[in-house]
């Protein structure tokens, strides 16, 4: 079986997209700062192999990244972290709901059974001298038996 990993990205990007709460969602880490709103954007980090089938073939973990930007000068300023938290959880919402990513993956490995579960990280991102404050999600996603192993 072949690794379908446009299927996939395309799946995660619909899932964002159907929150309703992003103006801008990208298939890749962004070098400019274009941003105006909330923007979503979401790139693979890491492939590696997990131990989840038989003998004969490979299963994968892919680790996605999925990073929420809103910009610092956005006011009122105590409204930013909510407003990016609120579209945090609708996104999670959708991942969680279609836990499978429509039947293209085995699933998203939520609690981590294959190493670190989903997780979310805060902080700030400087892109062309404007800041803006990040929310990143760890979506490790679990595939089976992608590749055989030859004696």
């Amino acid at each position: 079986m072949a690794l379908d990993i446009s299927g996939i990205l395309n799946a995660m990007v619909s899932h964002a997209q159907g929150t309703g709460y992003f103006q801008w969602v990208n298939q890749h880490e962004s070098k400019q700062s274009a941003f105006e709103g909330l923007t979503c954007e979401i790139w693979i980090e890491q492939i590696k192999p997990v131990r989840t089938s038989g003998l004969a073939t490979t299963s994968i973990r892919i680790q996605f990244e999925v990073r929420l930007y809103a910009g610092t000068l956005s006011e009122p300023y105590d409204d930013i972290d909510s407003n990016v938290v609120t579209a945090l959880d609708a996104l999670m919402r959708e991942y969680m709901g279609d836990f499978t990513l429509g039947g293209l993956v085995r699933h998203i490995d939520a609690f981590g059974a294959y190493g670190t579960g989903v997780q979310v990280r805060s902080g700030f991102v400087n892109h062309d001298g404007k800041e803006f404050r990040v929310f990143s999600i760890n979506v490790p996603v679990i595939c089976d038996d992608l590749w055989d192993q030859a004696p």
